[in-house]
């Protein structure tokens, strides 16, 4: 049986970085590994809600707008609904599913994912991956620093706060999104990276997420690309990688 390590975030843990790391070298990756980096279906301004041929498909958002709740992924979130409710939306994913799920072992990565809470999300998730080994991974962080982070990445975005406890974007402390624990109960066997320890480490949540995954680091392209939604100085990034690769 094929596998796939799926690979749900969460949000704010670089995952985005990862995922441009991996989708630029997924030949290597496939070479060295024998996983292939999912292709998703949008392109990098995913948030367009465009169905593109774009090579930059690497976040695969398709999963999140066909597992979650439909009352969950649409509240608060106008490109999300303009996408999920295209009339070609469903007929176009199942059409490329098909097409990328052809028995190679495969790395699936949406920091949405995260935000499943529910049992029939998590079924939904394993429907469509039907006839694969599931593994989940997930990178969490310090409580507020992630809600400092999140807020940025709002305000950038241009969503306002809610003052639904329901809603992805409350950020008040008592947030449900803060509640990493309740991931372990819906993916069983989920492995966890510290973010912060990581990035304390090597500057980078990569490293960490090739061996949570079971490859080794050395075996895989160079790691350091520009991260998204970061600022942090690159000498001190760049210092912290060869400390992390001196003491390997």
């Amino acid at each position: 049986m094929p596998k796939a390590i799926v690979h749900v975030g969460t949000h704010k843990t670089g995952t985005t970085t990862f995922q441009r790391w991996a989708h630029a070298n997924k030949s290597a990756i496939k070479d060295a590994t024998g996983y292939r980096f999912f292709e998703g279906m949008f392109s990098s301004d995913r948030y367009t809600g465009q169905f593109t041929s774009d090579p930059s498909n690497f976040a695969h958002i398709e999963f999140a707008l066909m597992c979650l709740r439909p009352e969950r992924k649409f509240v608060g979130h106008q490109r999300w609904h303009d996408i999920g409710q295209h009339p070609d939306f469903a007929l176009r994913f199942f059409e490329h599913l098909a097409e990328e799920l052809n028995g190679d072992d495969l790395i699936i990565s949406n920091e949405e994912l995260s935000f499943i809470r529910f049992p029939d999300e998590v079924d939904q998730l394993r429907e469509l991956l039907t006839g694969y080994d599931l593994e989940f991974i997930a990178a969490r962080r310090n409580t507020d620093d992630f809600l400092r982070s999140y807020s940025k990445w709002m305000k950038l975005r241009s969503y306002e706060p809610s003052s639904d406890p329901h809603s992805r974007f409350y950020i008040e402390p008592d947030s449900w999104i803060l509640d990493f624990d309740s991931l372990n109960a819906l993916f069983p066997a989920l492995t966890w990276v510290d973010y912060d320890v990581a990035m304390e480490e090597c500057g980078s949540i990569i490293p960490a997420l090739i061996e949570g995954m079971g490859f080794q680091v050395d075996a895989l392209p160079d790691w350091e690309v520009p991260p998204l939604n970061v600022s942090s100085d690159r000498l001190h990034r760049r210092f912290n990688r060869l400390r992390w690769q001196l003491r390997r």
